[in-house]
């Protein structure tokens, strides 16, 4: 368990922990995800969110029978993000046990309290026209990088999307992407790129007309060929 400051992997699965939505319960197990105020600033943030898993696996290669924890996977990609230079939530401790028959898993990631994410529509609509289109194009070119890069988000919700509360009209747009936990190397044999565009589409309710086609004009450089075959594929 790589240290946080709270001690070692017992202390951080023992502390007492506020849920910040229902745990996830099935393949074999549950998952949920805590905030916690830390009593001075760690690692350049103040608030950390941390994750807690147990026997809450992917069946895997290397573990064929039992799987891996979720988490694992997680972490492995957001470290595989950061060397690429992507923006994602930055890691800061993982750990994993076999304690009781049980497998247990940790992830701790700093909180993005100085972000919002694309489904607060409360957040979104405070936003001037060109603002919004400054954010929409950022966010595109922050997703088509992403697929550059090889990978695929596998979840690609606008929850999962956070962009800075001080962007501001003319500036550099902050985007950060979390929850890499069903992210994967795009391959000639699957279609992930077209199916993170399409969760996001689908998912992004308040996005009108001209929004999703200024996303889609950022993410192919204004291709229109591009643009209007992904138009006919997402409107089937």
């Amino acid at each position: 368990m790589i240290s946080i400051g709270m001690g070692d992997f017992s202390s951080v699965w023992d502390f007492p922990l506020e849920r910040v939505d229902n745990p996830n319960q099935g393949r074999g197990g549950w998952s949920e995800v805590c905030y916690y105020q830390l009593p001075a600033p760690v690692f350049d943030t103040s608030a950390l969110y941390i994750k807690r898993q147990q026997d809450y696996s992917f069946i895997d290669w290397r573990s064929p029978i039992k799987g891996l924890p979720t988490f694992q996977r997680e972490y492995a990609n957001l470290v595989w993000c950061i060397e690429r230079g992507l923006p994602v939530v930055k890691p800061v401790a993982f750990g994993v046990r076999d304690k009781d028959g049980h497998r247990q898993a940790i992830l701790v990631t700093q909180a993005l309290d100085e972000y919002f994410s694309l489904d607060q529509v409360h957040m979104v609509a405070q936003l001037g026209i060109r603002l919004r289109k400054t954010l929409i194009k950022s966010v595109a070119a922050v997703i088509k990088n992403m697929h550059q890069s090889g990978l695929q988000h596998g979840c690609l919700y606008p929850k999962h999307i956070f962009v800075n509360k001080t962007c501001r009209q003319g500036e550099p747009v902050d985007v950060r992407l979390i929850d890499f936990e069903k992210a994967s190397l795009i391959s000639i044999f699957n279609k992930g790129v077209f199916r993170d565009l399409d969760t996001l589409n689908r998912r992004s309710y308040e996005w009108s007309v001209r929004d999703r086609i200024c996303f889609l004009g950022a993410y192919c450089d204004g291709d229109k060929e591009e643009i209007k075959r992904l138009i006919t594929r997402l409107e089937k």
